[in-house]
């Protein structure tokens, strides 16, 4: 890979240099020089392109005088990096199998699919990068971010692409770097320069979505300049903010349209709009409002069926920091079987992309009424008298009490209120 083609040997100067001062060609430069033998000369020179291929710089020296060359000398320069060029890359949440989240229903699956990453959480960068130059066996590839990352070694990957399209497996050893935003992956397997490389590494997202950051990917052999690098010059990550997410409701009677209490806490996200997802078997209102300061309204339905609602200030402001708010839900019979998570979501106030999302995974339990009780003679097809106990208690937090009793009996079972038959 040594950068050995030296341009041919060049011609005398051309006529009018001394009047120029300097002159340059694609591959030569030269210049009016007025010097005593033995003199130490330092030439600088600028705005010399580079060569599209990293490696080892050989150069020429040349004097002239009258139009006749005197001395030339060839010499070993600096080495080169060659580019490391990134043809794509993405950054995976923790919602991905790689890292082993936790089960989820498909409704929930359906709704968090595109969900962005967290600040602080597990994520997995995925990063397709191609070299100017082969990568020899034993060479490092180092990853660094100067954002607040915690790259970690475990379960790094690298692969490549054949001819045939097919992943390969490039065996490597990953080990931290001298920062825990850095890594060191050794590659012991050689890669071919212009080769399409896929690189996995698991991590811990930064504290904060900004600042970014930037990435570099640099490959070594040990010496003072990398043999391949990108500059740092690829941009961090999008990152949102975990929402903390609890719901509670004073009492929540199975089949009830009951008031929910959402106690959110957005962190740095400025949420012009909130989206609930609603566990399975439980729905709202259209208009789920309970609040002057508030809108609530349903949107559509996953294709599992489970429903979502949308809040958003009336005044037009965003959400921001903690607060707690309410609304109208419909609860089911009994708690789902599959799952009690409630998921939520902010959007911006600009693009209506994601800032930020949580998830209460325990949600909230049905209270049935208490101390029910009924008895009655279990002979079919007959009519009997069906005893039924209940205890009466004011609604938690009020002075209410019931003022209608409502009895659902099974789907074959007939009821009569005949005053005849009735008792209190």
């Amino acid at each position: 890979d040594d950068l050995t083609g030296l341009a041919p040997a060049a011609e005398p100067p051309p006529t009018d240099v001394l009047q120029r001062a300097v002159a340059a060609g694609p591959s030569a430069a030269w210049i009016a020089l007025s010097a005593s033998a033995g003199q130490t000369v330092v030439l600088e020179l600028s705005g010399v392109l580079l060569a599209s291929a990293g490696g080892l710089t050989k150069w020429r020296v040349e004097t002239f005088a009258g139009g006749a060359g005197l001395d030339s000398r060839e010499f070993t320069g600096f080495q080169q990096p060659g580019v490391l060029t990134i043809i794509d890359r993405a950054l995976r949440s923790e919602l991905h199998p790689v890292l082993s989240p936790l089960s989820r229903i498909a409704g929930e699956l359906e709704t968090m699919v595109n969900w962005r990453p967290r600040v602080r959480s597990a994520a997995l960068a995925e990063v397709t990068l191609r070299g100017s130059n082969k990568i020899a066996s034993g060479e490092v590839l180092v990853v660094s971010t100067d954002a607040a990352y915690e790259l970690r070694p475990a379960d790094v990957k690298l692969n490549t692409t054949d001819t045939t399209g097919q992943q390969v497996i490039v065996p490597v050893v990953a080990v931290a770097g001298p920062t825990a935003s850095s890594l060191a992956i050794t590659v012991q397997q050689e890669i071919a320069a212009q080769t399409d490389m896929h690189l996995l590494v698991p991590l811990a997202t930064a504290p904060k979505p900004l600042p970014r950051g930037f990435w570099r990917f640099e490959t070594s052999n040990g010496g003072a300049l990398p043999t391949q690098t990108n500059d740092n010059q690829e941009p961090g990550f999008d990152l949102v903010e975990i929402i903390g997410f609890r719901v509670s409701a004073a009492h929540a009677p199975p089949t009830a349209t009951l008031t929910v209490d959402f106690k959110v806490q957005l962190g740095s996200a400025l949420a012009a709009e909130l989206h609930v997802v609603l566990p399975a078997t439980y729905s709202a209102p259209l208009d789920c409002t309970t609040s002057d300061q508030n809108f609530c309204e349903v949107r559509g339905s996953l294709t599992s069926g489970q429903k979502s609602i949308y809040l958003r200030p009336r005044d037009g402001k965003p959400f921001v920091g903690d607060l707690t708010l309410q609304a109208l839900v419909i609860a089911p019979v009994q708690d789902p079987a599959e799952s009690m998570a409630w998921l939520i979501e902010g959007t911006s106030t600009t693009d209506g992309s994601q800032v930020g999302w949580g998830e209460d995974r325990e949600g909230m339990r049905l209270t049935p009424m208490p101390g029910v009780t009924v008895a009655y003679a279990g002979v079919p097809l007959t009519t009997v008298t069906l005893a039924i106990g209940i205890t009466i208690s004011k609604l938690p937090g009020t002075n209410m009490t019931p003022r209608l009793l409502r009895i659902l009996p099974p789907s074959t079972y007939e009821l009569t209120c005949d005053s005849r038959f009735l008792r209190l």
